[in-house]
């Protein structure tokens, strides 16, 4: 089934008072048929000047010449100088020429072909490009995401909003990790508005820790008395030393434990067991217990005055954890040397596991100056500190990143070098397609002939019944006529815009307009390629200029169809590269189209209705094919009454219905489409051609008929049939339909005759 093939202009969207978002998809041929009011100068606006058009991708409109016949047109051109504007040059291209343009025509066309294709290849490479960056941004956008926007904010001051602003910058920073908790001691001390300086933290130094070797060794007496070596030969030294101090002194002479009475010389031989080296020793441990504790208090007064500072870092935790855990081993080395006092006989040993927590604390404490230091010194330049931290933050991304920007860097390059490579390609099939054009420039200046167009004008007037009317040359302006007709003594006088019937200025508005598409308006001879748009152009005038003008129409219509048409047919033209024609003219309508329905491909035809409210609609005029198994084919919108009546008068055989019928024909293809008074209509056929209707006999039938055919116009079918003026029965059909069609002969209008008896 075929279909119908887009060109230039694709899509029609009328969105204005009268249409509301009313889409039209236009071919080659375009013919829209609607009355007067229905929206046909408003259709042809909208296309003309571009609001409503949707072009087919990969057209430049600006390569083609969009021109417009209507009422604004006329107004313009006929206006100007009180005459006719110019009629530009109209090429009479020499046969050999005109094959060489033709030649170099396809070659630029050619061109033309390769040109788009490299356009539609960089569109498609650029497209690509875009798409490369927009995810190179992206990409680097969200892998900094947490830097930029949460971490350190107040480095990245111009640079918030604007993705390829950020990552220009970041692709000239120098790449260098840093660690974030250095970042942050800056960060926090330069662009927090609470920063203050801090003092150093002390260190511990581990001599204040007193030796405790002494509890390592055994106190017990220097006595060699027996009962000395008793008490130590049975390790008793410190029980029989704490039994004595607590209860000696209370016993009464007995024993504290078995109550029996103590020999008289107890208490020297007790005393004894501890001499004077004893009781130094055991002094010894108790000054070193005092000592121990002195220390202990002198490092928690040292850490704990670090920890009120008030200074804040990751390494403060730690720096609590390890002061928890000395005091812990101190409060235990504390009672170990206590139970040495307790028990001076006893060994022990302290947890020396002190002094490597001490290091460890010492440690943290240098770790925790160097960002003091830092805080410090970022307080003291805060300026300074700030571009340093906002450098680092920059370097930290950019090294982050540089896998990224750096496989993007390959990637582009190799995209930008596929644009390049393209351009050049292009530049050359532009030097080459602007040669060509020079060169066709030249030939067309060889075949310019501005006579040929004043010329044939001329003969176009005469031939339509504009008698006295011709161009001439304007003087001493170049390409530009007046048009001028015969006064009363003889002589050429200037036709003036306002000296002539609305008719005739239409038609030799039209007639301008039809030169100016089919022929140049440059010196150098260039035939632009068009889009012709034509808005109702029989306004006003008879049945001649009509004529005349349907059949200019069809010509433009033939030049435009060429782009269709495949055969290969030497010199013919086709710089009309798409067809508009509106009209409310049934007959102009029916003139221009009629052998086009047909070519339902690249014509299509539309009905513009009004209807409730201001508002139209167009409608596309296609149905099924008659024939069985029909595909889709185009409909004349004006097959109204006028059509049923003429598809009438070809098939009744009964007279009375054959004249009824030849009556309503009459009425409106004369006196409402060609625009005749009754008794013009009369005069001009009747008095003027009375020998045509001549048939020799002596009731001169044929005439009577013909008579009688005029008169029914004014007597109207109340009274066809009474008799008094023609009786139509007695009339074979065949001789009415004889004289009705020579009717049509003389009135110069058997090529409408003739097309309506096609059906």
């Amino acid at each position: 089934m075929a279909e119908k093939i887009k060109t230039l202009i694709t899509d029609i969207t009328l969105d204005t008072p009268t249409f509301h978002r009313k889409k039209v998809s236009p071919t080659l041929l375009n013919f829209f048929y609607g009355k007067n009011g229905s929206g046909k100068s408003t259709i042809a606006k909208e296309i003309g000047n571009g609001t409503a058009a949707t072009w087919q991708p990969g057209i430049n409109p600006s390569d083609y010449d969009v021109k417009v016949y209507n009422e604004e047109y006329i107004e313009t051109n006929i206006q100007s100088y009180g005459n006719i504007p110019g009629v530009f040059t109209i090429t009479k291209q020499n046969a050999d020429v005109k094959a060489e343009i033709d030649r170099r025509n396809k070659e630029k066309a050619k061109i033309a072909g390769l040109m788009q294709s490299v356009q539609t290849t960089s569109e498609e490479t650029s497209k690509k490009l875009e798409k490369l960056n927009r995810r190179y941004l992206n990409g680097i956008w969200n892998a900094t995401e947490e830097l930029r926007k949460r971490r350190y904010p107040e480095t990245q001051v111009g640079y918030k909003t604007d993705k390829k602003k950020f990552v220009e910058k970041l692709e000239l920073t120098t790449p260098k990790e840093y660690k974030l908790e250095d970042i942050d001691s800056i960060y926090n001390s330069s662009f927090n508005g609470t920063a203050v300086r801090y003092d150093r933290f002390r260190s511990i130094d581990p001599r204040q820790i007193p030796d405790a070797s002494i509890i390592e060794e055994p106190i017990v007496g220097s006595s060699s008395s027996p009962f000395a070596e008793f008490i130590q030969a049975l390790h008793a030294t410190d029980w029989v030393r704490q039994g004595y101090h607590e209860y000696h002194k209370h016993a009464n002479g007995k024993c504290p434990y078995c109550q029996q009475k103590l020999p008289p010389e107890f208490d020297a031989q007790l005393a004894s067991c501890f001499d004077d080296r004893y009781e130094k020793q055991v002094q010894r441990v108790s000054a070193l217990l005092q000592q121990y504790k002195a220390a202990m208090n002198g490092i928690h007064s040292i850490m704990m005055g670090n920890m009120d500072s008030g200074f804040e870092c990751e390494l403060i935790s730690p720096y609590k954890d390890k002061y928890a855990l000395l005091l812990e081993l101190a409060r235990k080395n504390i009672g170990i040397i206590e139970q040495k006092e307790k028990e001076p006989a006893s060994c022990f040993e302290l947890d020396n596991e002190i002094y490597d927590v001490i290091d460890e604390i010492n440690g943290l404490t240098n770790a925790i100056n160097k960002k003091i230091l830092a805080n410090n010194k970022a307080f003291d330049d805060c300026d300074g500190q700030k571009r340093k931290c906002t450098e680092m933050v920059w370097s930290h991304m950019a090294k982050i990143c540089q896998t990224q920007m750096a496989v993007h860097s390959s990637e582009e390059t190799t995209v930008k070098q596929t644009l390049t490579d393209l351009a050049a390609k292009g530049k050359k099939y532009i030097d080459d397609s602007d040669l060509l054009e020079r060169k066709i420039s030249k030939l067309n200046q060889q075949t310019v002939n501005t006579d040929a167009a004043m010329q044939s004008i001329n003969s176009l007037l005469k031939s339509s019944g504009f008698q006295g009317f011709e161009l001439r040359k304007k003087p001493k302006a170049d390409y530009v006529y007046e048009l001028v007709r015969e006064g009363r003594n003889g002589t050429k006088e200037v036709v003036s815009s306002k000296a002539m019937s609305e008719g005739e200025r239409h038609f030799i508005a039209f007639l301008y307009f039809y030169h100016e598409i089919m022929g140049s308006q440059s010196d150098d001879g260039k035939v632009n390629n068009k889009i012709v748009i034509i808005d109702d152009p029989v306004s006003s005038m008879d049945s001649s200029a009509l004529f005349v003008i349907a059949s200019l129409t069809r010509n433009m219509i033939d030049v435009c169809y060429n782009n269709f048409d495949l055969s290969d047919k030497p010199g013919r033209d086709d710089h009309i590269r798409q067809f508009f024609c509106l009209t409310h003219n049934p007959y102009f309508f029916r003139e221009v189209t009629y052998n086009r329905l047909k070519d339902y491909e690249c014509a299509s035809f539309f009905e513009i209705k009004k209807g409730p409210g201001n508002s139209s609609a167009v409608e596309p005029c296609t149905g099924p094919c008659d024939k069985i198994g029909g595909h889709e084919v185009n409909r004349t919108p004006v097959r109204n009454t006028y059509d049923a009546l003429w598809e009438e008068y070809r098939s009744t055989d009964d007279s009375i219905i054959l004249m009824n019928v030849i009556r309503q024909i009459l009425e409106y293809y004369f006196l409402q489409i060609c625009g005749y008074k009754n008794g013009n209509l009369r005069a001009d056929l009747l008095d003027k051609n009375y020998k045509a209707f001549d048939d020799g006999t002596p009731e001169k039938t044929n005439y009577t008929i013909a008579s009688a055919m005029i008169s029914l116009l004014n007597t109207g079918v109340a009274g066809f049939n009474d008799g008094l003026y023609f009786d139509s029965s007695a009339i074979a059909p065949d001789q009415i339909r004889f004289v009705f069609r020579k009717i049509f002969e003389v009135m110069d209008q058997t090529q409408h005759y003739e097309m309506m008896m096609r059906g």
